[in-house]
């Protein structure tokens, strides 16, 4: 008997809202002194997705000897698709990064640390975000530290960048696998025929 596998089914992932983008902005910014290290780092955290596309693993593995803060730009090294690539940064992310690295003092190794010191793993990562979702009111299922890179490619076509171009700033092997980071709604369509 010649049994064919179901296909797997894509599921789109959930993208943060204009208002919901802005909840979290105001939550971090206005959040106590008593959280001046999470704050940045949660800033951090959340800029690094929604403004630079990184993923879970690239956050994790970033480390100080890799962004040049002069220049505005992150070399992700040994990204998943094997390569290297390099991702652009606005000047708040880079005053984000210069007062974090005063803060903590730490010039080499891991960007984004732990309360303990050490790199950051995985489900802490994946924890404090749906953590500062919940704080600010907008946690959702299907919210996730991934929905950051998600919206940052929302952000990109609906600011009428091209696919390929939003192919090379998400380091995607294929056109195929960035459209599955789009999500066009019925409103896109009438305004694309209107």
């Amino acid at each position: 008997m010649n049994l064919k596998t179901p296909k797997k089914v894509d599921k789109k992932r959930e993208v943060l809202t204009d208002d919901q983008i802005k909840k979290v902005e105001n939550y971090l910014e206005n959040r106590t002194e008593k959280y001046k290290y999470e704050n940045l780092r949660d800033k951090i955290i959340f800029y690094l997705g929604i403004k630079c596309g990184l993923r879970k693993l690239e956050m994790i593995k970033l480390n100080w000897e890799n962004i040049n803060l002069d220049e505005c730009i992150i070399k992700i090294i040994n990204s998943k698709g094997g390569k290297d690539r390099v991702v652009y940064f606005n000047g708040d992310l880079k005053e984000l990064l210069e007062n974090y690295r005063r803060l903590k003092g730490k010039y080499i190794g891991a960007v984004i640390r732990g309360k303990n010191g050490k790199r950051i793993c995985s489900n802490t990562l994946q924890k404090s975000t749906r953590r500062l979702y919940r704080e600010c009111g907008i946690y959702r299922s299907g919210l996730t530290i991934h929905s950051l890179r998600h919206t940052y490619a929302e952000s990109l076509r609906k600011n009428k960048i091209d696919l390929p171009t939003i192919q090379t700033l998400l380091g995607h092997k294929s056109l195929e696998t960035t459209a599955k980071y789009l999500h066009v709604t019925k409103d896109d369509l009438k305004k694309a025929i209107l």
